[in-house]
């Protein structure tokens, strides 16, 4: 019988067998596919939450869209529905996520650097304390408790807003950083910080997301007087590079 795998010899009246091995592996055995990276993904809370938030973003800006036309009054009240249920949904999924951030604050006092260890907790600690008021908001929204739910939003707006705050904060400080270690090669002032920021992704995109980010709490305190379809657009932004940062940890800045 012939066998393609191994190569049978007779040398001074002995056999010897050698076998032939192929080492070339398939693709999909080194390489995940979209569809198990997508399950792992959405297997994490906060992958599941980004994917909602675009989601609720998109919608603000497709009804304010379509209301600025005055056209399909049906489906701009759908998507504003839309927009309220997800954010509340957000809510419930969030709640005692606090702990976790405390929790994780907790492994940030190990940063050797004192001022980014400084504004990498405090940004931490503030988002911890966004998110307890927060739970307030959705605790009283349900009917679970009542509280002044209007005192409470502003409160935890003002939480979010040093958080967010401390983060671009942290982001120009290791900007600071990353240009004081890099070569300047004849180039200075705005083209020097651009270059800098060029070589430096994680950090680019995680200071895009914070600025992004920014006038979100900012409107919530009406210190700011952008429209729901300009709020929609940066929380697609922002929603965006943190979905691609979750995706691929190359993208995310470091100590986070």
């Amino acid at each position: 019988m012939e066998d393609t795998n191994n190569n049978i010899q007779h040398i001074g009246g002995s056999i010897v067998v050698s076998t032939m091995e192929s080492i070339t592996l398939p693709v999909a055995a080194t390489t995940p596919d979209f569809t198990t990276q997508y399950i792992k993904f959405v297997a994490k809370t906060s992958g599941r939450d980004k994917l909602c938030r675009l989601i609720q973003y998109s919608s603000k800006f497709v009804w304010w869209h379509l209301q600025r036309t005055n056209s399909q009054h049906t489906i701009v009240q759908k998507l504003k529905a839309l927009d309220s249920s997800i954010s509340t949904s957000r809510k419930m999924f969030r709640l005692g996520k606090s702990f976790e951030v405390i929790q994780s604050t907790l492994k940030s006092l190990h940063i050797e650097d004192p001022i980014l260890r400084t504004f990498v907790s405090m940004a931490k600690i503030n988002n911890a304390l966004y998110l307890v008021f927060d739970n307030l908001v959705w605790l009283d929204r349900v009917g679970l408790i009542k509280v002044n739910r209007a005192r409470m939003s502003e409160i935890s707006a003002k939480f979010w807003l040093a958080s967010i705050l401390c983060s671009i904060s942290r982001d120009i400080y290791q900007l600071w950083r990353v240009a004081d270690e890099e070569d300047p090669e004849d180039v200075s002032g705005s083209d020097f910080v651009i270059m800098c920021l060029l070589n430096n992704k994680s950090l680019l995109l995680d200071l895009i997301r914070n600025a992004a980010d920014l006038p979100l709490p900012l409107a919530m305190l009406k210190r700011t007087d952008l429209s729901p379809g300009t709020l929609g657009l940066l929380g697609i932004v922002s929603t965006y590079i943190g979905i691609l940062t979750e995706w691929n940890s190359d993208y995310k800045v470091v100590p986070t």
